[in-house]
């Protein structure tokens, strides 16, 4: 079975799954599906890059896609932390939060730029072909 085909199955499982898993959790969670996103996020990460595999014809490694998955629930997370934290305390408490808000952020941020150097560094290598072939340029005009 090809590369292409067996993306084009598991994203048309996981389109499936995780709708379902993602509506479970947010009515399970009913006032507070906000919380859900981060998970959310997670799970659909490994279908984008299912679908880039579909498009390319080239597997993306396992550690790109946890890391990616990671950094979309982290990020997600934080989002709703500011909008919770800013919301809920007063101004000395805030200007603590903002600032570690802050310090996390650029971690988070950070760490997205590395992995996604990495990962086109990387992906680039393999996919180049299939991507030219998909734009229909040869390799010499790249």
């Amino acid at each position: 079975m090809s590369v292409r085909i067996k993306a084009l199955i598991i994203s048309i499982i996981q389109f499936f799954v995780f709708s379902v898993a993602g509506f479970v959790l947010a009515v399970s969670l009913f006032h507070a599906a906000l919380l859900a996103f981060p998970f959310i996020a997670f799970m659909w990460t490994f279908w984008g890059f299912n679908i880039l595999v579909l498009v390319t014809g080239v597997p993306v490694k396992i550690r790109y896609k946890l890391s990616f998955a990671f950094l979309n629930l982290l990020s997600i997370a934080l989002l709703l932390a500011l909008l919770i934290f800013f919301g809920a305390y007063n101004d000395e408490k805030k200007a603590l939060y903002q600032t570690i808000t802050i310090i996390v952020s650029v971690c988070a941020v950070s760490a997205y730029i590395f992995t996604l150097i990495n990962f086109i560094k990387d992906y680039w290598k393999s996919a180049k072909e299939g991507v030219l072939k998909l734009l229909k340029k040869s390799p010499q005009d790249a």
